[in-house]
């Protein structure tokens, strides 16, 4: 069984979904929707764990080729196969759901990923690339076009990265969380966190969906803020290398 995933568009519009060849992001999204349709067509079919697997790669396509396209395939792992990954794509779209519902219904609630979801003693080497809220984003938009991310996740990165600036220590600036600021229109908003240096330049941050880092996530568009800097970090940085992103910020701030 063979799903396609497109890696990015060639117009000059912002990307909803862009997944980059060879990033790290792209990687533990696909992975992750791999481990989810395995899952749920084990369950779907009533097989045992094990009876089928998945794996990813650049599509053989002509957009494949170009880094533009990527595919995931489902195969029986017994010798000849037994015919489950041909069950598996009869599934249709049914599949998709149950998957999307495995990662985003976890009865753990958990950060990234546990053996409540998605982690199994086979997978135990690609935990660290597991995570079902980059999984959901993904799966979320080849079934319905639209991208969300998960709010209670990118809160606590905020916090975490909120955290993590207070105890940086930065000279000269002052942290808010939470902070109203003015719009260029008229009006204002609460940005995440902003940070205020003493000659009165002000820098907001806010985190994307690991999978759309041109807009904040829940965001169509970048904010038009009055008088004020922004940057956009990466959530999935903020998870797995929360130096790089207080690098970013730090040197937004200086930049300003």
């Amino acid at each position: 069984m063979l799903s396609r995933v497109r890696a990015s568009s060639k117009s000059g519009a912002v990307q909803p979904v862009l997944l980059l060849p060879a990033h790290s992001v792209t990687k533990v999204a696909l992975r992750t929707v791999s481990e989810a349709l395995v899952s749920a067509a084990t369950s779907l079919l009533q097989i045992e764990p094990g009876e089928l697997m998945a794996e990813f790669r650049p599509a053989l396509t002509p957009e494949g080729i170009q880094g533009n396209e990527a595919q995931i395939f489902i195969y029986d792992t017994l010798p000849g196969g037994a015919g489950f990954a041909q069950d598996a794509a009869s599934l249709g779209i049914r599949l998709f759901d149950a998957a999307l519902k495995l990662m985003e219904g976890c009865p753990e609630k958990c950060d990234g990923s546990c053996y409540a979801c998605l982690r199994t003693f086979r997978n135990r080497l690609d935990h660290g690339l597991i995570d079902r809220h980059v999984g959901a984003s993904l799966l979320r938009y080849v079934i319905h076009g639209t991208s969300s991310y998960s709010a209670e996740r990118l809160q606590s990165s905020e916090h975490l990265l909120y955290s993590s600036l207070l105890l940086s220590s930065i000279p000269d600036t002052s942290i808010r969380r939470e902070a109203t600021m003015q719009l260029a229109q008229g009006g204002e908003m609460s940005v995440p966190i902003v940070l205020f240096k003493n000659d009165g330049k002000k820098l907001c941050i806010f985190l994307s969906d690991p999978l759309a880092e041109s807009i904040p996530a829940s965001f169509d568009a970048l904010p038009d803020l009055a008088d004020s800097s922004l940057i956009i970090v990466n959530e999935l940085i903020v998870r797995k290398n929360l130096a790089t992103a207080i690098d970013q910020v730090v040197d937004a701030l200086n930049r300003l």
